[in-house]
């Protein structure tokens, strides 16, 4: 997420989930599918709590993780 969209959503309360459908709708192409938002609401929590690490089970096979990926991969991949 652009640091200046993530301040703005940030100073404006905008809950979780709707700045993390923002993120995978608009600033990716093609848009991330919306079956993701969920695990990605579950992975920003996880990296929050220090638990970077912990596999998390998505409903697509990663190609390297297969269906339990680390939350930091997920992070990461979707610029959380």
């Amino acid at each position: 997420m652009g640091r200046m969209q993530a301040e703005s959503m940030a100073e404006f309360d905008i809950p979780l989930e709707t700045a993390i459908r923002w993120q995978l709708r608009n600033n990716h192409f093609p848009p991330v599918p919306s079956e993701m938002i969920p695990v990605s609401i579950k992975a920003v929590e996880l990296a929050r709590e220090g638990k970077h690490t912990e596999k998390i089970t998505t409903p697509f096979e990663h190609r390297t993780y297969g269906w339990k990926v680390p939350a930091y991969v997920i992070v990461d991949a979707y610029h959380l």
